[in-house]
This record gives C-alpha cells, structure tokens and sequence, in this order.
C-alpha cells in the first residue's frame, strides 16, 4: 500500500528522529511530505498544503 506521510517540522510531540526507518516496514512507496512551521496537527497548521497535496498524490494514483 503506498503511503502518504506528513510531517510538521516544528513538532513536539514527534520529532524527526521519529521517522528514521519509517520506509523499512512498507511494501511500496512512502511520499513524505515535511512542512516548516508546523506543530503536531499539520492538516491545521497548513490546511491548504494538506488538502492540495492529498488532492494530488490522490490523483497520481488513478489509472
């Protein structure tokens, strides 16, 4: 299943160590989308960025 991963630069909670390996336990391809600014809630630090990138990677996927 590929996956689509965001992550908030600025988080706490999850730091960027956190993703260290993440790839290791997928099957298929891992679209990791890191964002300046953002805290733990990405989807309501940069909502646009989100939906917008969602709406793509969606699409990318369609045959």
């Amino acid at each position: 299943m590929p996956v689509l991963q965001f992550h908030g630069l600025d988080d706490t909670a999850l730091h960027s160590d956190g993703l260290n390996n993440t790839w290791d336990w997928l099957d298929s391809d891992l679209t990791l989308v890191t964002v300046p600014g953002a805290n733990h809630f990405v989807q309501e630090d940069a909502a646009d960025l989100v939906s917008t990138t969602m709406k793509w990677w969606l699409l990318s996927r369609v045959e």
